[in-house]
């Protein structure tokens, strides 16, 4: 895939970011200011790696769990994922049909921001 999210724990950071660099990827964007596009409590930051064809975005985890932000994205079509020995859908059945739903607690709060729903339109290009 030309675009792909990895999700990682805090501790994992300086590994990974050597491995991708050894790759031949460079970091775009640190993500320091994460607060300002991501509402989870559970994301420390993210960073965009890139080489000349392809873009990783890291999703840096403040839990043990790596996968704990996917839980609180603005839909269900990314509660999915490839782990070392599995692969898992929270919502298979709306998956496989190509549907998603909201995130109801980004509407009760109030925390589907801009960058949110940009990221429903790409989803709903992408045929969800």
């Amino acid at each position: 895939p030309s675009d792909l999210n990895v999700y990682i724990p805090l501790h994992h950071k300086f590994q990974l970011t050597r491995l991708l660099e050894k790759k031949g990827y460079h970091i775009e964007n640190e993500g320091n200011n994460i607060h300002s596009t991501y509402s989870s409590s559970d994301i420390f930051s993210v960073m965009m790696f890139t080489n000349k064809h392809n873009k990783i975005d890291v999703v840096i985890s403040t839990s043990l769990c790596a996968v704990s932000p996917i839980f609180d994205f603005h839909s269900t079509a990314i509660m999915n994922f490839i782990s070392a020995d599995s692969i898992f859908s929270m919502y298979p059945s709306l998956t496989f049909q190509g549907l998603t739903m909201i995130n109801g607690a980004q509407l009760y709060n109030g925390s589907l921001c801009a960058v949110g729903m940009a990221a429903l339109k790409k989803y709903k290009e992408r045929g969800f």
